[in-house]
């Protein structure tokens, strides 16, 4: 097994910190002793990158909250992802119908059966929908509350 000599890492952050040079050698293939020191020098160095985008951008960790919304908001903003969405799924499924099928022909059936998809597909989402409304509004009530989801452990 071969290795490769520790570099020094330079971070360029407002704190001007230095990772310094290890005197152990990295192995260059993946081993169970350096997978620990690995995923720290990772998950600091994303921290870093997190800080820094942040600072760049004069965030701070209060300012990237969003304002607080209220649940009619939310509602809305769910309902009308739903209604776009079975409205685009209506019009993919309304291309196999042939044009004289209905007698709407040209630009004129054109635009009234788009307007026909679109009223169809609000009145689909009105009450509880085909679902996806509900999970939008799960997805961003814990989104406003600053839940983050939880990621997959790949280790």
């Amino acid at each position: 097994m071969s290795s490769v000599p520790a570099a020094t890492v330079h971070l360029r952050d407002p704190f001007q910190r230095e990772l310094p040079a290890s005197p152990a050698l990295l192995p260059a293939e993946p081993t169970p002793e350096a997978a620990p020191r690995f995923s720290a020098l990772l998950r600091d160095a994303m921290f870093d990158v997190d800080m820094g985008i942040g600072l760049a951008l004069h965030e701070t960790p209060a300012r990237r909250v969003p304002p607080p919304a209220t649940a009619e908001r939310i509602d809305k903003a769910a309902a009308d992802m739903e209604a776009l969405f079975v409205s685009q799924m209506l019009k993919e499924m309304w291309k196999t119908v042939p044009e004289t099928t209905f007698g709407m022909q040209g630009t004129p059936g054109e635009i009234y059966r788009d307007m026909y998809i679109d009223n169809m597909a609000e009145l689909i989402s009105q009450g509880p929908g085909i679902g996806l409304k509900a999970v939008l509004r799960e997805q961003l009530l814990q989104s406003e509350a600053g839940i983050q989801p939880k990621l997959p452990d790949f280790s």
